[in-house]
């Protein structure tokens, strides 16, 4: 009930867009971008899991950025260098784990499987 009246009080002052709002505004980013390339590179088509995997990140990023690199106005890091970015942006959460555990490891020796932090 409480959630109620708030909404209802909030939406006298701040009236919300709904899902129709959103998706209208969607379409028009959707539109905006297959409209503003030519059709041979309108299109790439890969997965958040199959860019964040271990074994096929790096590719896929690299897939990215030569997707991108044929769009005029984009300029994309040199080849050489996707690899780090990929580590450091696109699979940051496991980069930060690894070196942490290599910390680890130093701190408290190879092999231990105990974790110090309680």
């Amino acid at each position: 009930m409480f959630l109620s009246l708030l909404q209802s009080s909030l939406n006298s002052f701040l009236p919300l867009p709904g899902l129709d709002h959103y998706m209208h505004e969607y379409e028009k980013f959707i539109v905006h971008w297959m409209d503003s390339y030519a059709l041979k590179k309108r299109l790439l088509i890969t997965s958040f899991e199959t860019l964040t995997n271990e074994n096929s990140g790096v590719f896929q990023a690299k897939r990215v950025a030569n997707w991108l690199n044929r769009l005029d106005g984009v300029d994309v890091i040199n080849q050489k260098y996707v690899p780090c970015l990929w580590r450091k942006v696109i699979n940051h959460g496991r980069y930060v784990l690894q070196k942490l555990s290599n910390l680890l490891s130093e701190l408290f020796g190879a092999g231990t499987n105990e974790c110090p932090i309680r």
